[in-house]
Formats: C-alpha cells, structure tokens, sequence
C-alpha cells in the first residue's frame, strides 16, 4: 500500500494474511459442551508500517489475534534517518528513537468491544524483552518542549483504555545526549529491567484508581536499582 502525504510516498506492507473461524467451548451440559460464541483467528506474517513523513516505521513479525488474545513474535519502532541527521529530518520528532521487543503476548482482551466501540480493556499484557534507544543531537537547534509525564499521555488518549497488569522483563534502555559543541555522547543505561504496571486507565470511573509500577535492575549495567512509583 502506497500512501502520499505532502508529495512523499509513504509505504505499508501486510504479509501471509490469513482468517480462519470455529466452535469455541462453551457451557456444560449433561455429557456435552454447548458452543456459545464463534472464535475467530487473524495471522499475519509481517506488518511494515512508515509513519511522521517517513520518519519512522514500525514492523510486526506473526501477528497472531483471536477473540480475547492478541500475540506477537516481535515488535520494532525504527528510526528511517540516522542519529546525527535525525533531528533536522523530523522536525516533529527531536530526539531518534529505536525500539526492538520479542514474545509480545495480551490476554483477556475483549477484541470486539475494541473493534466496535473503540474499548480496549486487557486483563494483562506480558513483555519478553526489549531493547530501546534514545539519542538527542543538541548540535541542531531544536524548538523546547516540555514531555508529558506518562498518566498525562495516557488521559490525552480519547477513547477508554483498562490494562489491569503489564509485565515485563529483560529491559535494556539506553539514552545518549550529544550537547552543543562537542563530538562525542555522554551515555546512560538501564539493563535487565523487570517488573510490572498495574491499574492502568483513563476511565473517568477509575479516576480515584493508582497506577503502581514497580522494578528492579542495574544502572550503568553495575549499580544495583529498585524502582516503585505510585500515579497520581
């Protein structure tokens, strides 16, 4: 699929689609079970997706959905330009970012409640690993922006959103920052990250409801860390 915003082609792939439906078991009775519902599978081989003027582009690897779960091999964000280039080829975007996770998997997701009235509520979502990178060139003059904090992102978000646990583990983050005048980054890392996020929601019913995230890991992949946060 070929898209032009503003004279640029920007391209999308859908790879090895297929579809698939059946019985789903459902209540007892007697000495048979009783099919209630239809439960439906969507595989996908591979999803290229470009996005912000070609900027960057996010990949799926076997995409797997069915009625209530939703499982990916792996997840990429990539940055279309290099680091040094980044910030003055998307303005919009200062700071390059690249994101690579694996064994992406959510449950109890209520797929047709998303489809139909833009809902989405999970009972949990399971990360196996993921290495994110962030770079910021302050060589190029760059417009001052304040970022959100991450309850404020998530209530910009305009249709409801109810994720009961996150769970992740074997985190690798790593943020560079080049400042005016010199050549070389300073560099800090966050390694082998574990831990989990609960209670995360916009709804205006659960406005009283905390976000708990709590982890553990090393920074500088030496020092020994814990983190436990409570929003708002």
């Amino acid at each position: 699929i070929i898209e032009n915003k503003n004279n640029k082609p920007i391209i999308h792939s859908f790879q090895h689609v297929s579809f698939s439906t059946g019985p789903q078991t459902g209540i007892a009775s007697g000495q048979s079970l009783i099919s209630t519902e239809t439960d439906f599978q969507l595989s996908i081989q591979q999803i290229q997706y470009q996005f912000d003027q070609n900027a960057l582009q996010f990949e799926a690897d076997t995409l797997i959905v069915s009625r209530d779960s939703i499982h990916l091999t792996a997840l990429r964000l990539l940055p279309l330009y290099t680091r040094e280039e980044f910030a003055e080829l998307a303005p919009e975007h200062a700071d390059w970012i690249q994101i690579s996770s694996r064994n992406i998997s959510g449950y109890g997701i209520n797929l047709l409640e998303w489809i139909l009235h833009k809902n989405f509520t999970a009972d949990s979502i399971d990360i196996g690993t993921a290495h994110i990178e962030s770079y910021k060139n302050r060589n190029i003059t760059q417009e001052q922006r304040i970022k959100p904090l991450f309850f404020q992102l998530l209530n910009k978000i305009p249709n409801p959103i109810d994720i009961q646990s996150v769970g992740f583990r074997n985190i690798d983050a790593f943020y560079s920052e080049l400042v005016p005048g010199k050549n070389t980054p300073g560099t800090i890392s966050f390694n082998n990250i574990s831990g989990s996020c609960n209670g995360i929601t916009n709804r205006p019913e659960n406005s009283g409801q905390n976000i708990v995230i709590q982890a553990n890991g090393l920074l500088q992949n030496t020092v020994s860390m814990q983190l436990n946060l409570v929003w708002p």
